[in-house]
């Protein structure tokens, strides 16, 4: 399929420069970055980029948003970029705290290209109980307990066409529902009968489980000194913000969420972080 890939980001930083220039050095595959941009433009250096406001919405179709849009509707990415670039048979949508090597992102993204199905996501399958923001399908007259994770997600055009019209029809007719975007995706495979496959059939070897998760992070400088590796990685933070996160989350949150990180860190790294956590 020829597909556009798209990076949600508000304010990319290295990690998300680096899953750009992989991606589009991989194959050529063309890159644009979707930023949310309410609160201020985001610089996106070369890259094209889709402008994320209530504007663009209202341009949609879309009148009234949830407050918390810019992270729940993850969905509103693929209709934004569909409209302004709708010349594809599919759109990938990757959050910018994913993190993938040269070599990794050329096996990936030519395995991508290859897959027929109409959406592909991660742990894209049925659950023995809903997850919370999934409950909300009942109402909708669909099985909330199937489930997906957001991180990478792909649909065609159709697929797109298909979930643009489930959350106009939720904002239509239920306005208060709080399906966020994952809860769409299955929704859209179900309420159409769209081909799917979780991702990680598709690339078994790159996409595990225990490492492409929701927490705890990795640390980026870490992953780049690693040689030969092709496996998926997220969440995925930049020393700078992981000595952010701790400043505002505080130490006790955040020593909780540094397993992953703090074997692949330098002394000094872990210095930094030790010094930081006695700061919070």
């Amino acid at each position: 399929m020829k597909t556009l890939y798209l990076l949600r980001s508000m304010r990319p930083d290295k990690v998300a420069f680096h899953l750009a220039d992989v991606i589009s050095n991989a194959t050529g595959a063309p890159v644009v970055f979707v930023c949310d941009e309410s609160r201020g433009r985001s610089d996106t250096r070369s890259y094209a980029k889709v402008s994320m406001t209530r504007e663009r919405f209202r341009m949609l179709g879309f009148e009234h948003l949830a407050d918390n849009w810019g992270w729940f509707w993850g969905d509103m990415c693929y209709y934004a970029a569909a409209a302004e670039y709708p010349d594809y048979d599919a759109y990938c949508l990757l959050e910018s705290d994913v993190y993938m090597s040269a070599a990794g992102a050329e096996r990936f993204i030519t395995r991508l290209e290859a897959a027929e199905f109409d959406v592909l996501a991660p742990r894209l399958e049925r659950q023995v109980k809903p997850r919370r923001y999934s409950k909300p399908l009942k109402k909708l007259g669909l099985d909330p307990r199937w489930q997906c994770l957001f991180p990478i997600t792909r649909m065609s055009a159709s697929a797109v066409g298909a979930a643009y019209d489930l959350r106009m029809h939720m904002c239509e007719h239920f306005p208060d529902l709080q399906l966020n975007d994952e809860g769409v995706l299955v929704g859209a495979v179900q309420r159409n009968g769209l081909s799917f496959s979780p991702l990680e059939l598709l690339v078994p070897d790159q996409l595990i489980r225990v490492i492409f998760a929701t927490s705890p992070p990795y640390l980026f400088e870490s992953l780049t000194a690693i040689e030969g590796d092709d496996l998926l990685y997220h969440p995925v933070y930049t020393m700078e913000k992981l000595l952010h996160r701790i400043e505002i989350e505080g130490a006790e949150v955040m020593r909780k969420r540094l397993s992953n990180l703090w074997p692949m860190a330098t002394p000094q790294m872990r210095d930094q972080i030790v010094a930081a956590l006695a700061k919070a």
